[in-house]
């Protein structure tokens, strides 16, 4: 997970980018991170009514605008961001955005980690409101579960880690090799450590404001956003 470089948030004027954007600089401002509004769609249509009064205030925050194909041209323009915010859709929506009916090929695309927002997202992690992520025993999991870590203890956020596994007695192993990991890498971060029948359910009961998803869980996408009502963070596969 990059620890420098730009926030990036994709904007095209749906309220589920509005929520994306507002997410974006308020994690950035955490991060002390520069953040960029990124339109992937007309700008001139766009810019004609996103003056700088309507940006809200703070430093680093910057526009800009790509003409292509929005999945595309969204990790193409983050590739080297410190993470991508995408507002979502649900598939109630009667006229999904451009943004948002495209997230889950950004996800899969994108160079660097891929936050999703969708309109009913409860805030940002930080002080009471956790990062969860899962572990199930493998070292990228593992590695990823440090990595998250990192980003949790730097927006001052308790760590929940969900171990996944058949048994609860390979699920205790699992949990003494994930506490080992972090505790070595972040030794003064709020760290719970748990047996959970879900990630999403696990996120619901601890109000987490981010659910971190590992690559590999890139395939079920769909239900985690389903079923979350905080923002979603899908790390990049390799």
């Amino acid at each position: 997970m990059p620890q420098e470089g730009r926030v990036v948030a994709a904007f095209d004027e749906s309220p589920a980018s509005s929520a994306a954007m507002e997410w974006a600089i308020g994690m950035a401002r955490r991060l002390h991170a520069p953040v960029t509004v990124l339109h992937v769609w007309d700008p001139a249509a766009l810019w004609t009514r996103l003056e700088p009064a309507d940006l809200p205030a703070g430093p680093d925050l910057g526009r800009a605008a790509h003409i292509g194909r929005v999945a595309g041209a969204l990790a193409s323009s983050a590739r080297d961001a410190r993470m991508l915010v995408v507002g979502t859709h649900t598939d109630a929506d009667p006229a999904p955005a451009p943004i948002g009916s495209v997230a889950g090929t950004v996800a899969a695309d994108a160079h660097c980690p891929v936050v999703l927002v969708g309109e009913r997202a409860l805030g940002l992690p930080g002080p009471g409101r956790p990062v969860v992520t899962a572990a199930d025993g493998s070292v990228a999991a593992t590695d990823e579960a440090v990595a998250v870590a990192g980003l949790a203890a730097r927006i001052r956020a308790p760590l929940v880690v969900v171990v996944r596994a058949p048994d609860p007695g390979e699920a205790a192993v699992i949990a003494q090799q994930v506490r080992a990991a972090v505790v070595v890498a972040q030794p003064d971060l709020d760290l719970t450590v748990e047996d959970a029948c879900g990630l999403t359910s696990a996120a619901r009961s601890w109000r987490a404001g981010l659910l971190v998803a590992g690559s590999r869980a890139q395939d079920t996408l769909a239900g985690l956003l389903e079923g979350c009502d905080c923002a979603v963070m899908v790390l990049p596969r390799g």
